[in-house]
């Protein structure tokens, strides 16, 4: 038998690549014809959002305190990724405000400043209400599933930045000391509280009128307005940390293919205050050299839940 020439095994070697060429191009064919089932089942929406929101702390109180909601509002937008009818992704920006309000009822004590000295009062606090507003730039992640072609649930984590805490609330306070057997002294003190810029012993930044006190022959004047750090000396750091890292779980109604109305459960997982900026309002060391360290602080945490109600569009 003879012997294939190097001719036949050239001739051989090109017609298995033909082959191979035919079934790569039969392959990118294929990908090009599939292309709108994959654009279809992998399809990507951009939406709006907005609502509002109900919060407030959950943790350990003192004797006569409560929280209750404060109100805020949240809007942003979202970018989803759906890998088919029923399961998707979702980022978010929003810009988030959420808070609490602080109310008391009780025995306190109130801080007098005399000069560079400050003199203790003990007495009754009729009624404290600090209603702190808290706004965040918020990034949650959410997984969700299209229960119907109307009803969706989701639910994931999210990273929240503050920017801009702030506070406003008011306090009546009645000193125990009797003058001449006749009154106490009563005052009502409001507060403009920014806890980001506000500095130790100082004023919100417009002029308010003045309390006038005389306490053993010496005027003390109370500020009418006072701000954050007011009553310290040294400000360490903010009331609140500048982060918070928060789970969720909420749902979706679609009104139509893009209009829908949602409302979804938060809880923050981080303790929201500084130990070394949470005073209790209570409670004070009763010391003849009154400093900064005769504050009790208050070593509890504070973690935010809220709910949020929104209404939005997707295209």
């Amino acid at each position: 038998m003879e012997k294939p020439s190097l001719l036949h095994y050239l001739k051989e070697i090109q017609a298995r690549s033909l082959i191979k060429t035919i079934g790569m191009k039969k392959f990118i064919i294929y990908i090009f014809l599939m292309l709108p089932v994959i654009t279809n089942a992998q399809d990507t929406k951009i939406g709006v959002r907005a609502g509002l929101n109900y919060s407030w702390f959950t943790g350990a109180k003192e004797v006569g305190e409560t929280f209750s909601a404060s109100n805020g509002f949240h809007f942003g937008i979202n970018y989803s990724y759906y890998f088919n009818q029923f399961f998707g992704l979702r980022a978010e920006i929003l810009y988030n405000q959420r808070g609490n309000t602080q109310n008391y009822q009780g025995d306190g004590y109130y801080i007098m400043r005399r000069g560079l000295d400050r003199i203790v009062d003990f007495g009754t606090v009729e009624d404290f209400k600090l209603d702190d507003s808290n706004a965040y730039l918020s990034l949650p992640i959410s997984a969700s599933i299209q229960v119907t072609p109307k009803f969706e649930m989701y639910g994931g984590i999210s990273f929240d930045f503050l920017v801009s805490p702030s506070g406003t609330g008011v306090l009546d306070y009645t000193s125990n000391v009797d003058i001449e057997g006749e009154y106490q002294v009563f005052f009502t003190q409001s507060f403009d509280n920014s806890y980001y810029s506000d500095v130790a012993g100082g004023l919100p930044d417009f002029s308010s009128g003045t309390i006038a006190m005389i306490v053993d022959g010496d005027r003390l004047d109370i500020p009418q307005i006072s701000a954050a750090y007011y009553l310290l000396d040294e400000k360490d750091g903010n009331k609140y940390k500048w982060y918070d890292f928060s789970v969720h779980l909420g749902t979706n109604y679609f009104l139509n293919r893009g209009f829908f109305v949602g409302a979804n459960l938060n809880y923050g997982l981080i303790d929201l205050t500084r130990n070394e900026m949470d005073i209790s309002i209570r409670e004070i060391n009763n010391t003849d050299n009154f400093t900064d360290d005769s504050y009790i602080r208050r070593d509890d945490s504070d973690h935010q839940l809220s709910i949020h109600v929104s209404m939005g569009f997707r295209f």
